[in-house]
């Protein structure tokens, strides 16, 4: 079953573990211009997720010619749940040439599927469940690095600030109900000058007392661009979000979805009061079977929205959906990214399995 714990949903940037594509220069020597930032909007309970990070590149075109730039080729280990709330680490910093840059690549070290039955060895991208440690895998297609294509500009004279953030919640899918992890990396890049926040609240609606564990995400047409948990007093922020407008959602165990619509974010604001009374409901599940194939995942969705995703069992093609609040919900099958098949209008009701979904199957 997919409960909280493993609300550890997939479509992340698929990420290298191999260097392949384009040629590669090193950075000028100098006093660096460009700086680039992680940062993590994390959503689980895990205790940690480590990735390991071999190298990272900027994308620089000249006369259509593209080329990759090193700004560090230095292993890096990085455990993502470290960097949220404005936490960030710097993975890189360079003197570049003045002039447009296409984007950035990032390449992670191992993480490929492994043969032989699990359990499998355990490599440098690991997930931490309950004090143990599970291994993360990276989907065999992607081979030759994920580059985030946003443009930007090194002007002569001037420092750029770039923050990458690594959502986590849309990185790694479980597979069925195995203890096995995939990592497909989901990342947003963000000019730090233009960066913006959505903040607010959660609360019970009988009650008024805050929801401490509620899933918030900001979208768009139904994409979760970030992603994060509510605390203690059910305070949240998401971010960083580039400048535009946003649909929020937010989701916890024991209560109905709920959006707040057309958020609009200016470049470096902090969009407050984005508050959320969630209607306390009762629960019951979604199940069924789809293809064996390592890039599928099916989305659990909401009114259009995205709330949460599953792997297939890799050999039964088992998935399910645990803790889902009563209503109706379109539950769609991605393989490769691309949407395949979906049911549409799957009624949850208190305590039943709607079970016997099939999903891409002849």
């Amino acid at each position: 079953m997919v409960d909280m714990r493993y609300l550890l949903a997939c479509a992340f940037l698929g990420v290298a573990v191999s260097c392949g594509g384009g040629g590669s220069e090193e950075a000028l020597s100098g006093e660096p211009n460009l700086r680039l930032f992680l940062s993590d909007s994390p959503v689980d309970e895990a205790e940690a997720v480590y990735v390991m990070i071999d190298r990272v590149e900027v994308v620089r075109i000249v006369d259509g010619v593209e080329t990759f730039v090193v700004v560090n080729d230095e292993d890096q280990e990085i455990e993502l749940l470290a960097l949220r709330n404005d936490v960030t680490a710097v993975i890189g910093e360079a003197a570049l040439e003045p002039g447009q840059y296409g984007g950035v690549r990032l390449i992670v070290v191992g993480g490929q599927p492994g043969g032989g039955p699990p359990p499998r060895p355990i490599g440098p991208n690991r997930i931490v469940i309950g004090g143990e440690d599970f291994r993360l895998s990276i989907p065999s297609g992607a081979q030759t690095g994920l580059k985030l294509l946003d443009p930007f500009t090194i002007e002569e004279g001037k420092l750029t600030e770039l923050l990458i953030d690594f959502n986590v919640r849309r990185s790694i899918v479980r597979r069925g109900t195995q203890d096995e992890y995939i990592l497909k990396p989901r990342l947003t890049l963000v000019a730090s000058t233009v960066r913006g926040a959505i903040e607010g609240t959660v609360t019970d609606s009988g009650t008024g007392n805050p929801v401490e564990g509620a899933v918030l995400s900001a979208q768009q047409a139904g994409d979760e661009i970030v992603s994060a948990l509510s605390g203690p007093d059910g305070a949240y922020r998401l971010g960083p979000v580039a400048p535009a407008t946003y649909d929020v959602v937010a989701w916890a165990k024991g209560y109905a979805p709920a959006a707040i619509t057309d958020v609009l974010v200016p470049a470096g604001t902090i969009v407050g009061g984005r508050d959320f009374a969630l209607d306390p409901a009762e629960t019951g599940s979604i199940s069924g079977t789809t293809l064996t194939d390592e890039s599928a995942e099916v989305h659990l969705v909401w009114q259009g929205r995205f709330l949460a995703a599953a792997g297939p069992d890799p050999d039964t093609g088992g998935f399910s959906f645990g803790d889902v609040a009563v209503g109706t919900y379109d539950v769609v099958l991605f393989v490769g990214g691309a949407e395949a098949d979906r049911v549409e209008d799957v009624v949850v009701a208190a305590g039943a399995d709607t079970g016997g979904l099939t999903l891409g199957l002849p």
